[in-house]
């Protein structure tokens, strides 16, 4: 998966992250750093088609854990619905 979003300074970045729980509200995800409790960012989750197509969740920061060696966030799900994008490119 993808998180982009914008640190604490306001500069775009983009990281990859392992989904570790997915609901339809929101997910648990690991980071290798953690963006502040609060946080707006979108989320790009492959699906396992056998194009490669792509859901793409705008979430909020709601919870955040230290966990060795990664950071676990929890996101809450701004809209319901994800965005079906097709191939990310």
């Amino acid at each position: 998966m993808i998180v982009k979003g914008r640190d604490g300074q306001g500069i775009g970045f983009e990281a990859t992250g392992v989904l570790v729980n997915l609901s339809s509200r929101g997910a648990f995800i690991h980071l290798a750093d953690h963006p502040d409790i609060g946080k707006k960012l979108e989320l790009w989750i492959k699906v396992p088609f056998k194009d490669e197509r792509w859901m793409a969740y705008t979430a909020e920061v709601v919870r955040s854990e230290d966990s060795l060696p990664d950071i676990g966030i929890g996101v809450r799900f701004t809209k319901l619905r994800p965005k079906l994008n097709g191939i990310l490119g």
